[in-house]
């Protein structure tokens, strides 16, 4: 008589993917997000808690385009109205706003890092440009459209390195402000105080994050006071702020790089939303 087999159990890794839950998503709350069936088209996933897939293989990055994917929000570019610049101004403030529903709890700070981002992108270049949207398709939009969107209250998961115990899930979630992702990294922003009692908590979330691949970007509240919008051409890394113009000739590109790195001491900083 055979014996009966031990419970099955194994673990598989599928590499080359990030799922990142952010807004008022709470910590240590992924196993809301959910298999729901495999198929030879890829594995489906439902969850009831906002987060983002990412394919790392495919190194696309996450697009202003995705925003109506990203935040639930099919209708988001529908119904808009007026000249090209109104549509513009349109377009932009309504993915800023879905943006901020998922800011909970947010300081007036950030959400005035939100507004002079996407001022910034008001002002910038009218271009056509080509792009791959988020399911794979080649389409035509302005160059603005292809600015990199931010992701509110993104939650990373990683290791520390100094941990003796082996694990092969993450011990350590820590939730950033904003996340963008260029294609190759992600790039993580936290909008500052002044807490010096919180200094050795950040300098250890810091080390691993960036030991992680994350880019971490701390912006200080009186930066933003003093210096307003150009504590987004001067501060955010070309990885972020570089991206949007990437498919354009390089003829076309010198123009557009000059206005990103050109002294915004001459910008307007009134925030036109």
């Amino acid at each position: 008589m055979s014996k009966k087999p031990a419970p099955y159990q194994r673990q598989v890794t599928v590499s080359g993917s990030l799922l990142l839950p952010f807004g008022s998503t709470k910590k240590w709350e992924l196993d809301r997000i959910r298999l729901q069936y495999a198929s030879t088209s890829g594995l489906h996933f439902t969850s009831d808690v906002p987060f983002v897939h990412i394919n790392k293989r495919a190194k696309r990055p996450l697009y202003f385009n995705d925003a109506p994917a990203i935040f639930n929000m099919p209708k988001l570019f529908r119904g808009v109205d007026g000249d090209k610049d109104e549509r513009k101004k349109i377009i932009l403030m309504r993915i800023k706003n879905a943006v901020s529903q998922f800011m909970e709890g947010a300081t007036k700070y950030e959400h005035l890092f939100l507004d002079h981002y996407f001022a910034h992108f008001l002002d910038s270049y009218d271009y056509e440009v080509e792009y791959t949207d988020f399911v794979g398709d080649k389409a035509q939009a302005p160059l603005w459209m292809s600015g990199l969107l931010p992701i509110p209250q993104v939650q990373i998961y990683c290791e520390d390195p100094l941990d003796k115990r082996f694990s092969a899930a993450p011990s350590n979630n820590f939730r950033v402000d904003f996340g963008f992702w260029t294609g190759k990294e992600l790039v993580a922003v936290e909008v500052d105080g002044y807490e010096p009692s919180g200094y050795e908590r950040d300098l250890r979330r810091d080390r691993m994050l960036r030991r992680a691949g994350v880019d971490l970007v701390h912006i200080l509240n009186k930066e933003l006071e003093e210096h307003g919008r150009r504590v987004i051409t001067k501060l955010l890394p070309g990885t972020v702020m570089n991206t949007y113009y990437s498919s354009l000739t390089n003829e076309e590109r010198e123009g557009a790089s000059f206005y990103l790195y050109a002294s915004s001491s001459d910008l307007d900083d009134e925030i036109p939303f």
